[in-house]
């Protein structure tokens, strides 16, 4: 078996402080997921992904989607 233990994506240091001022900074009604913000495993993804939808459903039915309009 050969192991690159350098092969994988490594976050730097305050990636998940970073993220969390990305998201907070977006307009009302933009998410963003993925890789590059939730990990990158397939787990990691599909659960950031699932988030990201659960928030959608309920900006879509709050009141807060009149604002963008």
């Amino acid at each position: 078996m050969i192991r690159w233990p350098k092969a994988g994506p490594r976050y730097q240091v305050g990636h998940v402080d970073r993220v969390a001022r990305i998201r907070e900074g977006l307009p009302a009604g933009i998410f963003v997921c993925g890789r590059s913000y939730d990990g990158v495993d397939v787990a990691a993804c599909v659960r950031g992904a699932t988030e990201i939808a659960e928030g959608v459903g309920a900006f879509v039915t709050s009141d807060d989607r009149e604002r963008i309009g």
